[in-house]
């Protein structure tokens, strides 16, 4: 099973910003989601949620976080971009996400933060 899951996770967050925590949290993820200042996006799939969170007004550019509970295993592991703009080709889940800036960087730097604070 755990080899299944690190294939999933592979090819599901592969190239984007990962934060592993390996607390084992105690209350589900939507409201973890919450904490982090996300607005959940629908849907859980496989232990999976989505959430965004908008930088101004507008809806874009904003970020994007998924958060995986590891199986078998305490802790989580979360996802984040950043989406600069919509999706231009109906049909498609291809957008102009940003995975390594210092930005994106410094809002894993504030999630880890506020991990550090929850009591789970």
């Amino acid at each position: 099973m755990e080899g299944k899951l690190l294939g999933y996770l592979k090819g599901r967050l592969v190239g984007k910003m990962k934060i592993y925590w390996k607390k084992q949290i105690k209350k589900n993820l939507y409201d973890l989601i919450r904490r982090l200042g996300y607005q959940w996006r629908g849907g859980q799939k496989d232990n999976l949620v989505s959430g965004i969170r908008r930088i101004g007004r507008s809806a874009y550019p904003r970020f994007h976080l998924f958060i995986k509970k590891l199986n078998n295993q305490e802790g989580f592991v979360l996802s984040l971009h950043l989406d600069q703009k919509r999706t231009v080709y109906s049909g498609s889940r291809a957008h102009s996400g940003e995975y390594d800036t210092p930005l994106v960087k410094q809002e894993a730097e504030r999630i880890r933060s506020v991990l550090k604070t929850l009591e789970y």
